[in-house]
């Protein structure tokens, strides 16, 4: 279904309805992953978990105890383990004071953090919103918004041109009291440099007047203070996609089948006993109850006292489970290595190399989120450097983006061994891939290492009489 855009600002203006009535189903799916992500399942598949209800007669209500396992968080931390659970290397190439520069950015920002926070997000909404802004010591900062409160205004002739970045938010008013709660709606415009700021009275979901006049603020960046990163994207939306809806029924037919397991398992778990009259006592109320602890001749012909027990069949039902869980794996892109099956043999892994063989599928998801991001994030680096910074221009800046799984060191040296000899990576690079140090260390390395190959050359001259000291 095609998502609906916003293509100019009239629906921030007195008497429209807040949000707009295009952007609810997102917010809608935003809400629903989060609760799902909060493990919050029961209120988002209340219609398939009203399969396993029944009714008990003490209490004279309905009940359901679902068995809730949460394989969407999961999947978001598994996913941001993937693209940036180890840190990416960022660097500038042959630039000493840039590269100290670029170091003391993502450090005093918490980039790492940032970033790891974004791909959750990015996997649970399919959007994630960095916004950028100076804090009081004057250096750029960096955080982390929610998508449901950003609104994009796009270009009617292009989709993917956006025009304003919108972020609003509503705010309960000092004046508020628990049987009249007042809420004020503020408002950020982002465009190039700047953004507007509007604070709206809030009636219900109705916008009012203005509380005070527009003001109109600099960012001191050169570009939108606002920088989504998204999930794959189509030709019809500029919102990503999220990880969470492909895998909805196949996750909530898991958790209906097995919660009807335990459902029947439960029924069973307290056996009757069967056995003749001679076995039972009568009580002092005049209820009669079995005389359990003792001794009980049985008259022959008779059967003795016993249980009935109940052997049940579910071996379908399990092999269905199987088969959903193959499916889950499979859709969500994870593959039940990721997630520790030990079915799949990853208890017998010897190696880092075996073990990316057997997760080929999550590490190329992985390696399309890094693809996704890698420009926004280096915009995002090189926009925070011009505050306090000399600009480091987005294209100077490297990504080597790791896939967060152990290294086979032995096969990485060899791969970066032979890229050096056939000439397709230079010792620097290697010395990155390898060691995972800044560009700038790992060239002055790389130098030092050359030096020295140069000096044990000169000392081998003299050493075998080569040299002009020889006799």
């Amino acid at each position: 279904m095609e998502e609906r855009m916003l293509y100019d600002l009239e629906w921030l203006a007195p008497g429209q309805v807040f949000p707009p009535m295009s952007q609810r189903a997102r917010l809608r799916r935003y809400e629903e992953n989060r609760k799902l992500f909060e493990t919050e399942h029961a209120q988002v598949y209340g219609e398939q978990l009203n399969r396993i209800e029944r009714y008990s007669m003490t209490r004279g209500y309905y009940i359901s105890f679902p068995v809730i396992f949460n394989y969407n968080k999961l999947l978001s931390l598994k996913t941001a383990d993937l693209v940036c659970g180890e840190p990416p290397n960022m660097s500038v190439a042959e630039n000493e004071q840039r590269n100290v520069d670029l170091d003391t950015i993502l450090k005093s920002t918490e980039f790492k953090n940032v970033l790891y926070e974004s791909v959750i997000d990015l996997s649970r909404y399919g959007d994630s919103i960095l916004r950028l802004y100076k804090n009081t010591a004057g250096k750029a900062e960096v955080a982390v918004w929610q998508p449901g409160e950003w609104f994009p205004v796009v270009s009617a002739e292009d989709k993917k041109h956006v025009l304003y970045h919108v972020i609003c938010w509503p705010v309960e008013t000092s004046d508020s009291t628990a049987d009249d709660r007042k809420y004020h709606l503020y408002c950020q415009i982002h465009e190039p440099g700047k953004y507007k700021f509007r604070k709206y009275h809030l009636k219900g979901n109705v916008i009012g007047q203005l509380v005070e006049p527009e003001t109109v603020i600099p960012t001191g960046f050169s570009d939108f203070a606002i920088v989504p990163l998204t999930n794959v994207v189509t030709s019809d939306s500029i919102f990503g996609h999220d990880d969470y809806k492909p895998i909805d029924s196949i996750l909530s037919e898991l958790i209906v089948r097995i919660s009807q397991i335990s459902k029947v398992l439960d029924k069973h778990a307290a056996p009757s006993m069967y056995g003749s009259e001679e076995n039972l006592e009568e009580g002092p109320g005049g209820e009669y109850t079995i005389r359990t602890g003792n001794f009980f001749t049985v008259p022959p012909g008779e059967d003795p006292p016993g249980y009935l027990t109940w052997d049940g069949n579910l071996d379908a039902a399990f092999k269905q489970i199987d088969a959903l869980l193959n499916q889950l794996y499979i859709i969500s892109e994870m593959g039940a290595a990721l997630l520790g099956s030990q079915d799949n043999g990853v208890g017998s892994v010897s190696s880092g190399e075996a073990l990316k063989l057997k997760m080929v599928n999550p590490l190329v998801k992985a390696r399309r989120i890094a693809m996704l991001i890698d420009e926004p994030v280096r915009k995002t680096v090189s926009l925070l450097s011009e505050m306090g910074y000399t600009k480091i221009p987005k294209d100077d800046i490297k990504v080597i983006w790791q896939d967060g799984l152990p290294d086979d060191e032995l096969r990485s040296a060899q791969i970066a061994g032979e890229r050096i000899n056939q000439g397709t990576m230079s010792e620097a690079d290697g010395i990155v891939y390898l060691d995972g140090i800044p560009q700038a260390k790992a060239e002055e390395k790389a130098k030092q290492i050359r030096e020295d190959r140069a000096n044990q050359s000169f000392s081998s001259q003299f050493i075998d009489g080569d040299g002009d000291g020889s006799q």
